[in-house]
């Protein structure tokens, strides 16, 4: 949700990490990221970040502990019927707390 599709190829390149078997998607609505990787069924999927998701139909902001924690659910409740394996990216501030609300700290 913080670079575009053509700022990632252009540093994959740059690394020489391209692999055809990578895809991305550039997208923060979590109702279209479910649509995609149901019809994509990949094995394996990375959010990142989860503070940039959303649900169109909470009215908090994208960050926020209600947004955070009902784009999550939805996430897992994804991979349990899939079987896609999800990995959720949640980034940290320079001090070394998790960014945002903290629903997700184990």
């Amino acid at each position: 949700g913080e670079e575009s599709a053509r700022q990632v190829r252009l540093r994959a390149e740059r690394l020489g990490a391209l692999s055809p078997g990578l895809l991305l998607a550039c997208e923060t609505d979590i109702d279209q990221i479910e649509r995609h990787l149901r019809q994509i069924s990949p094995p394996v999927a990375v959010i990142d970040s989860i503070q940039t998701m959303f649900k169109s139909d909470l009215a908090s902001a994208p960050g926020s502990v209600g947004q955070v924690r009902e784009c999550a659910a939805q996430l897992m409740r994804l991979s349990k019927t899939t079987g896609i394996s999800i990995f959720l990216v949640g980034h940290v501030t320079k001090e070394g707390m998790l960014a945002g609300p903290r629903v997700l700290e184990l």
